[in-house]
């Protein structure tokens, strides 16, 4: 298979410029925009330049606010409870992605003990959908992201253009989607490859099993694991179609990646048995990186090239439960947290084990306008994607 790098980073010079002289001021900033307006990604581009490290925790639909507390000191290596002080003494950078999959409520529990004090060395990027002021009752830079402007979207429909091929109609695409880049990516590819490009029923079978597998598995992982969970598959097409029809994104180091937007539509189509087998599998993949030589082991037997083996112990016995209750066995969740519970009292894991802890005791609720994420028949955890929602 070609590699493919990811899809060029364009325009936002004064985003950027933007985002770099808040985080000179102030020690918390929020980044908010619409579905796939790119703000991820402009965060990442950001890192480089800070001139201190950065690390990244994900919030996940159904998290409390101790999960990410406990994922954000793991990340920073600092004690339990000494979250906030490590920023305070130490030039780190904390971001914080996806935070609108929590609560207000738990949003603000994370957020309002980490408002630093004026001489701290650290700082906090929140990313979301929504300002977060109004939230935690603080003083917060905000900054908002909207869609790429027209010369920064030529560039962007040209990039794709040099790498998948010509497509027509670039001035249309910028006036539907008013230059937000995922929107723009889904109109290439309906331009170059028809107004069915982003329909998951038309995909081929191959397709659709390897989106299938990229979405229950929600990280960038290699080929060979997403075989491991659909084989049988005619693997090297479908990946570079998807690849063309820009459902899915190349990290750039051999790994394949699905936007969450895209990870939301998946998951509506899919099969409650087809969700419940693939998240058996996948936590049947993910508990086989726990034994010795984990890594190793995961690139020789499931194709995987360490995207597993590397997470940290929590984090593997956190998807491994996490899948099992995806999967409908609760039992087998309650086993796996159960043979871990030392560990997290070790690794001060005991945030994310306490959520662990709450989904598997959670009983799927069906009511208007919610739907339990962890529930083995949920659809989704949101909406399918359209046109509107990327406007």
């Amino acid at each position: 298979m070609t590699p493919i790098g990811p899809v060029p980073f364009v325009g936002r010079v004064s985003e950027l410029d933007e985002l770099r002289q808040q985080l000179a001021l102030v020690s918390l900033v929020s980044l908010h925009g619409p579905l796939g307006s790119g703000k991820t990604r402009l965060v990442h581009e950001l890192a480089p330049s800070l001139g201190a490290p950065c690390s990244v925790v994900e919030c996940h639909p159904g998290d409390r606010a101790s999960a990410i507390r406990s994922r954000a000191e793991r990340a920073l290596r600092c004690v339990p409870g000494a979250l906030s002080a490590t920023l305070t003494q130490q030039a780190r950078v904390l971001v914080i992605d996806d935070i609108h999959h929590l609560r207000t409520d738990e949003a603000t529990s994370l957020l309002a003990p980490l408002q630093l004090g004026p001489t701290a060395l650290g700082r906090i990027v929140v990313i979301g959908r929504d300002p977060l002021t109004a939230a935690i009752g603080a003083t917060i830079a905000e900054l908002e992201l909207g869609g790429l402007a027209v010369d920064a979207a030529e560039r962007l429909w040209a990039a794709l253009a040099d790498s998948y091929g010509e497509a027509a109609g670039f001035d249309a695409a910028y006036a539907r989607t008013r230059g937000m880049p995922l929107a723009l990516r889904r109109e290439y590819a309906r331009a170059r490859l028809g107004a069915t490009a982003w329909d998951y029923p038309a995909l081929d079978a191959s397709a659709r099993g390897a989106l299938d597998a990229l979405a229950i598995l929600r990280a960038p992982v290699a080929p060979a694991a997403i075989a491991a969970l659909a084989p049988g598959l005619e693997l090297e097409a479908a990946i570079t179609g998807l690849l063309a029809r820009q459902l899915v994104d190349a990290t750039g180091d051999g790994r394949i990646a699905v936007h969450d937007v895209i990870r939301v539509e998946v998951l509506g189509h899919m099969p409650a048995d087809t969700r419940r087998r693939l998240s058996a599998a996948a936590a049947e993949l993910i508990a086989s990186t726990a034994a010795v030589g984990a890594g190793p082991r995961l690139a020789w037997q499931a194709g995987d090239d360490g995207a597993f083996g590397a997470m940290d112990q929590i984090t593997r016995a956190r998807e491994t439960v996490w899948h099992w209750i995806a999967a409908g066995d609760r039992d087998r969740a309650a086993d796996a947290l159960l043979a871990d519970r030392e560990l997290a009292e070790r690794a001060g894991g005991g945030g994310e084990f306490e959520a662990l802890l709450d989904a598997i005791g959670d009983r799927p609720r069906r009511s208007r306008g919610t739907v339990n994420p962890l529930a083995p028949d949920a659809a989704a955890d949101g909406a399918p994607l359209d046109a509107e929602r990327q406007r």
